[in-house]
């Protein structure tokens, strides 16, 4: 069985649920925090934290883009 971590911008919520139904099933374990983030972490470094942790335990990332996006506000990363 596959382990997911699914995270999303606020603003693509709806995108997010389309999304774990869509992966629903008994081939897929996933998690996804329907919760808000508490308002004292300080979220960009916990996904930071995250991305290398995931890079050092030679995760695979796979982004998804669900709406469009100017190229000035895409990171440079």
């Amino acid at each position: 069985m596959a382990s997911l971590f699914i995270s999303y911008s606020r603003k693509d919520m709806d995108a997010a649920r389309k999304l774990t139904d869509a992966l629903k099933g008994p081939a897929l374990d996933f998690w996804i925090d329907w919760e808000g983030i508490p308002p004292t972490v300080d979220w960009w470094k916990e996904i930071e934290k995250d991305i290398e942790q995931a890079l050092i335990n030679r995760k695979r990332l796979v982004p998804v883009m669900v709406r469009d996006l100017r190229a000035e506000d895409a990171p440079q990363e």
